[in-house]
């Protein structure tokens, strides 16, 4: 069985090769956050307070509503670009470099799926974004880390085996396009030129 992505409103789906999120993490990062709100404030899901994320394999066999999906990324030095349906808002997928088109991220809750999400988060990631906030409550037996400027975080990060497993080359070669491949025929890049930071 396939592993579809879909707006909220059913006009844009992405269907994947059956595969399972490899990758689940709890983001402090404002940009995420930042992210949710502008597409919340558009008639989007409701901004979680500590989005979960999760990675899946970059190999995309079927694809519905392209003309839909739109590229967005929040000012013009960004490096995440996140897919958003332009009638619903939902966010389809997020690419970065960082992944190095092995995988995509979507967030928990603001697409919909055919596919289990109860793998568990191996960390919570850029907390340090939560100083003079209160923090949601985190699972106490995953990781923290704080800022990936830290180069202990990073390390600990990169000694995750769900993140190694994650971003390293697969084995076997893609059947169909990744998500990098398929976001230049989506809607033009829009970029929002979002203060950093700023409330939306």
């Amino acid at each position: 069985m396939g592993f579809d992505i879909r707006c909220t409103c059913g006009r844009c789906a992405i269907s994947l090769r059956p595969a399972f999120p490899q990758l689940s993490l709890l983001c402090g990062c404002e940009d995420c956050r930042q992210a949710l709100a502008w597409g919340a404030a558009q008639g989007g899901r409701s901004a979680d307070p500590l989005p979960h994320l999760f990675y899946i394999r970059s190999d995309i066999t079927k694809v519905k509503g392209l003309e839909f999906m739109q590229p967005v990324q929040l000012r013009g030095e960004a490096k995440s670009t996140r897919v958003y349906c332009t009638t619903c808002y939902a966010v389809l997928a997020v690419d970065h470099p960082g992944y190095q088109d092995h995988v995509f991220m979507f967030f928990k809750g603001h697409c919909d799926t055919s596919s289990d999400l109860t793998l568990k988060p191996s960390a919570a990631i850029y907390m340090n974004d939560y100083r003079d906030k209160s923090i949601p409550d985190i699972p106490a037996d995953i990781p923290v880390l704080q800022s990936f400027q830290d180069p202990k975080d990073q390390k600990r990060f990169r000694a995750l085996p769900a993140v190694s497993d994650s971003f390293r080359m697969p084995a076997e070669p893609a059947e169909g396009q990744s998500l990098r491949e398929l976001i230049p025929n989506m809607q033009p890049l829009r970029v929002l030129n979002l203060a950093k930071g700023a409330a939306v």
